[in-house]
Order: structure tokens, then sequence, then C-alpha cells
């Protein structure tokens, strides 16, 4: 099953292959997409698109929606909110309220009793490891990843489930819980409970307020409804372990963080080289102050993780009247926290080592000297990258090696074998390199004119006009007397981007001398067809100046003849 991630504009970079820990991504068509089955909900893809495609979906207008509706809508809030607001932070609570929120809650009140829930496994003598399940991302990581340590979780809700199911039995379940935090996981975590009716991240939250041209400053310092004044902050990572550790467990107890580092530990777990542990892990490096829809600032995390410090002591001295121990403490008991995470395994087919060399043929892998495992398709081996061609989620054209030997192959061969002249030329009009057509035009030795200026042979000053005014030359017929008159037709090409010329020319000097042979014909075959005429008229005017005389003759014998004739007639008479 995959999900809704954006396909327009999908540049196949692969940069969300290449970020996500559990090869969730699937790209087919050169267009990626996520395969929701292994998906953990880290939220990397979404930071590492450069086309900034998110993978879930805005909550704002639903929100918006439930606010219009004229419903009481309560604000859960989780209290890594220092970390996207800063010292402005202060000012969440009056600028909610502005918003139309009805209540406006920190969501940490109600994390004491999943503490003490996860001290009593703690303290568990069972030689059992036991792992916390404040995080969603963690918790679809081994559910998924290594279903056979779903036993290991601690079966209790997230602070942020707990403090929706309190807000639910407090003011009522038809009433909107919206929880705000910075995480993409739990929106996905909140559509399985009735307890949450929708996430909006502190990413959202802040374009919320920029499209309603809300400033932070312009706000009053106003509280929660209630100010928690327990000493834990259990967005910072190891406050979990250092509240265990306070209690005397009788595990071990280790603070994990980072995702490589926590599928690190869970191989370990898996085979067995922890027994009798308890672990505190967080997906995000620095846990929810670090949040995965967190737009960092320039902050370091000693800074964000002052400000959160310092923000709750500052509520605490500001609002004293609202600061309780625990708001929830009479209700607690009626408040079910229980909560199992089941194994949800989703595993490849793996093929045969004959399938695996024929899927990396088509890669042009043939031995494993061509096996780079250079990591630009997103897969740390090679034999990785094919499994997953195996499974439908990958493509050989991913390999981008590969590709680019194809390519450079491809051009090499088209432009050594073309008959036309191919030229690059660099911005200081330095010949970058000719292909052998060109070389034997200028009858030049191989890579001869490598590095030299193009002026030694052909007129620089087209190319500079093509730059300067970006017009490109299309088929100037150039004419070059050093080189036994050849004929080429020439085109010039600025390339912006790669701020270079590409020169391109046919040569057409046959072409040329044929036309220049077939019009000497012409103009002898004229000038012989004048002199036939010339000699035929000759001809004519001669026959005719004899027929002249030979008509004139014979007139004259027959008028003698005719005379003689009539004088004869006459005598007789």
């Amino acid at each position: 099953m995959s999900s809704n991630f954006s396909k327009k504009g999908c540049r196949g970079c692969y940069a969300c292959v290449r970020v996500c820990p559990v090869d969730a991504i699937v790209i087919k068509g050169g267009q990626a997409d996520i395969l929701m089955d292994r998906c953990i909900l880290c939220g990397r893809c979404s930071k590492a698109c450069p086309q900034h495609y998110r993978v879930e979906k805005t909550s704002i207008n639903s929100v918006k929606n439930f606010i219009k509706s004229g419903e009481t809508v309560i604000a859960s809030v989780a209290p890594s909110f220092a970390s996207a607001f800063g010292k402005q932070s202060l000012k969440i609570p009056a600028v909610l309220r502005h918003l139309g929120f009805t209540h406006v809650e920190d969501s940490g009140i109600t994390t004491k009793p999943i503490f003490d829930i996860y001290n009593a496994y703690a303290n568990e003598k069972d030689n059992e490891n036991y792992i916390t399940s404040m995080c969603p991302t963690i918790n679809h990581l081994i559910q998924k990843h290594y279903p056979e340590l779903t036993n290991s979780i601690i079966p209790v809700v997230p602070p942020f489930i707990s403090h929706g199911r309190f807000l639910k039995h407090k003011y009522g379940t038809d009433n909107k819980v919206v929880f705000i935090g910075p995480c993409v996981a739990k929106k996905t975590d909140a559509t399985k409970e009735i307890c949450v009716d929708e996430v909006i991240t502190f990413y959202e939250l802040q374009k919320w307020l920029q499209s309603e041209n809300l400033n932070l400053e312009d706000f009053p310092i106003e509280p929660f409804d209630y100010i928690y004044k327990d000493k834990i902050i259990f967005p910072i990572a190891g406050e979990t372990s250092d509240f265990i550790e306070s209690k005397n467990p009788s595990k071990t107890v280790f603070c994990v963080n980072g995702i490589e580092d926590c599928k690190s530990v869970l191989n370990s777990i898996k085979n067995g080289k922890f027994e009798n542990t308890f672990f505190e892990m967080n997906a995000c490096n620095h846990g929810c102050l670090y949040g995965s829809d967190l737009d960092k600032d320039d902050r370091c995390f000693f800074e964000v993780k002052r400000d959160l410090i310092n923000n709750k002591q500052k509520y605490i001295d500001l609002f004293q009247a609202k600061a309780v121990k625990n708001p929830y403490e009479d209700i607690a008991l009626d408040v079910l926290l229980y909560k199992e995470y089941p194994p949800k395994p989703f595993k490849f087919e793996q093929p045969t080592e004959y399938e695996i060399k024929e899927i990396l043929k088509t890669m042009g892998k043939t031995s494993r000297a061509d096996e780079l495992n250079c990591g630009s398709c997103g897969y740390k081996t090679c034999r990785e990258k094919a499994i997953a061609v195996f499974n439908g989620i990958a493509e050989p054209s991913m390999c981008l090696p590969y590709m680019r030997s194809r390519a450079e192959s491809l051009s090499n061969i088209i432009c050594e074998s073309s008959p036309n002249l191919i030229g690059l030329v660099d911005k200081d009009l330095m010949i970058i390199e000719l292909n052998p057509a060109a070389e034997s035009f200028f009858k030049i030795e191989k890579d001869e004119a490598d590095g030299m200026p193009l002026g030694m042979y052909l007129d620089d000053q087209e190319f500079e006009r093509v730059r300067t005014f970006r017009k490109n030359v299309r088929n100037e017929k150039i004419t070059f007397e050093e080189y036994d008159n050849s004929t080429i037709l020439q085109t010039i090409y600025w390339l912006e981007q790669n701020q270079m010329f590409l020169w391109l020319a046919v040569d057409i000097t046959k072409d040329e001398r044929a036309k220049e042979k077939l019009q000497t014909l012409k103009i002898e075959t004229v000038e012989m067809a004048q002199q036939v005429i010339a000699k035929q008229m000759t001809v004519a005017q001669e026959i005719a100046s004899l027929l002249g005389e030979t008509t004139a003759e014979t007139k004259i014998t027959l008028t003698k003849l005719k005379n003689f004739i009539l004088d004869d007639e006459e005598g007789k008479e």
C-alpha cells in the first residue's frame, strides 16, 4: 500500500530513497512513492525532497472547520513548542485562543502516570528488556521491522494520546481535541484513536499564523489552562532515563537517540546481546526538541534546551496560581493508559543468487568489481538494490554510475562516429574538445586542438556575437581558403547553464564543388549550343544564297528556251 506522496514535479533525484532508513520508498517510472506497510513515518523523505513535497496533508482546514462549527475545541500543545517558537513561545496560549481554541493545555501534564508505569517495568526482576513507547516512529520501527521484539515495547500510550484521553474524560467525548506538536508520525497514530480528533504540527501552525498575518510579538504572555510544576521535561532526550534512574531501578537504563543508533541497538537485542535492560528510545536526535516536522533555525540544541527550561520556569514564576502538581490526579485511575503494539511484519521476497546476478547484469554489473556500492541510488549496496528491483520497488535505471557510463558511452559513440564536425568551446574561447571529423577537417592530430585558442581555426568574433546577443547562428556558410577552399555550414549554440559553446558543422565541400562543376558544364553547354546555332545560321544563309543564284540562272535559261521556242514557231508561219 502506497501513500499519497505528491507526484507533481518529481525529478527522480532519489534523495528520499537515500535518507529512508527502512527502504520504504518505491520508484516506478521514475516517480517516488511510499510503501506505507514499511514506512515508520520519520519524515526524512519530506525534508530531503528538493521539491519540498510533504508526505502528510495539512490538517489546518479541518481544525478551522471545528472552530467555525462553534464546537468546544481544545488545543493539546506538546511541551517542545519552545523548539519551534523560541523566546516568543510564551505567547502561544494567547495566539491559540485568538485563533478560536476554547481551552489550551500543555500535553506534558499527563506524563507522570506514564512515567510511573515505566518505572514499574524498570523494576521488574524478570531479566527482560523493555523499550519506552513514547515515540510513535520507534513503535512503528519495531512493529514493522523488528516484530519479534514487540513484546519489549512497554504497553502504554504515548503522552499525547494519554492527554487526549484525559481531555475527553474531562470535557466530554463530543468536544474536539487537537494535538499540536513537532512530529508527523503522530498524525497517523491519531487516526487510530478516538481521543485525538486532529493533529497539526508546529510547522503547520507557523504557516497558519503567516496566512492570518499574525505576529507572536503582538500578543501578551498568557498561561496554559494548567502549569505543571513537576521537574520532568520529557521532550529532552534522557529525561525519561534520568527519572527512572532516580527511582533505583532493577535494570540497567540506557537512552538511545537517532534511528540509526536505535536500529543498531534493536539488532543487538534481537541477537541476544542485551538482557535486563531498560531503553529510552527516540527516533530524532535530541528527542522531540528536534522533531521530524520542525524547520531548523540557527539555534543550536543547547539554546533550544535552555529556552525550554527557562520558559517552563518563567510560566511557573508568572502564574503561580495556575501551577499544579498533577491536575488529573483525581481521574488518572479512570482513564485507560494501556495500549498493545502488535507485530506488523512486512518483508521483501528473497531472490536466488542467480536472480540477483541477472538483475545486476541489467545495471552493467557483471563482476564484483562492478559493484561500487556507492549508495547514490539510496541503497547501501548494489545487491540490496537488486533485491529491491526484484521486489518491484526500485528500477535498474536508478544506478547513477551505470546510467552515466551508458550515457557517456552513447554520446562518445555518436560524437566519435558522426561525419559532422562537433566541438565544445569554453567561455574564454578556448577549445575544449573536437571530434575526429572536425580534427580531420582541420588536418590536425588527435587532441591537438584541445586547450588551444579558437581563433586558430575559426572566426571567434562570430562566437562572441552569439554570446553577447544570445542569438544562435544556424547553417552559416563558411569557406576556408587555407583548407583547399573547403566549405561548411556551421551552427553555434551558447549553452548558458554550462557556460560553453557547442559548435556543429556539416562539410559541404563535395556538394559545393559538384555544384561548381555542374555550373561550368552548363556554361560550356550553352556556349556549345550557341556555336551550333551560329554555324547552322551560316549554313542556312549559304544554302539560301546558293538557292538564289541557281534559281536566277534557271530562270534565265528557261526564259531563253521559251523565247527560242516562240521565235521558231513564228518562222514557220
